[in-house]
């Protein structure tokens, strides 16, 4: 260093690299970016089901909404989101028909729109991750016509049902993944 360089002004350290976050890496806290909405991640869960398939579950919130993306890796990794939807909005008593034969139809009708049953099984699942004991049940899934708009059915037990609606999406759909900031929180 010579006597001049002395007063020279230091450049500022650069910026680390920035990373581009993809979806598999979300965690709670975490905001991502959907159909013009910025959804914040609440909670996170897995499932293995008993056919060795895995998936993956965030749920997510933006004003008053809840959403579940879920991915499971079936031959590639495929995408969903769903909403919870009341079980007696779709037609039928589907509670009952599940508790007296053990299964559901092939077919339901829910908004005016066929389902038709494609997959089922059991598995566990993991609120929080894959920590301790999972949580038994049981799951059917129906999809539209389009192969793409579905119901989702789970059983918790004898008579303790959740249901969902959703559709396929892609990755790409999403435009932005922000960690969270908790600058100037107190």
């Amino acid at each position: 260093m010579g006597l001049f360089d002395f007063f020279k002004k230091k450049k500022p350290p650069s910026s680390p690299p920035s990373v581009e976050l993809r979806l598999t890496d979300l965690m709670v806290g975490y905001f991502v970016e959907y159909d013009l909405r910025m959804w914040e991640v609440l909670s996170f869960h897995q499932y293995d089901y008993t056919d060795e398939s895995k998936a993956d579950e965030w749920e997510l919130r933006e004003g008053g909404d809840r959403r579940y993306l879920e991915v499971s890796d079936d031959d590639g990794l495929h995408w969903t989101w769903s909403w919870s939807i009341p079980i007696g909005k779709i037609d039928g008593n589907l509670r009952r028909h599940i508790i007296d034969n053990e299964e559901p139809p092939d077919r339901i009708v829910f908004e005016g729109q066929q389902y038709y049953l494609d997959d089922s099984g059991a598995g566990l699942y993991y609120e929080g991750g894959k920590q301790g004991d999972g949580d038994e049940m049981l799951y059917w899934t129906f999809l539209a016509d389009d192969n793409r708009r579905f119901v989702s059915i789970e059983q918790w037990g004898e008579t303790d049902f959740q249901s969902y609606a959703g559709h396929s999406v892609n990755e790409e759909d999403f435009t932005g993944i922000f960690p969270r900031s908790d600058k100037g929180a107190s």
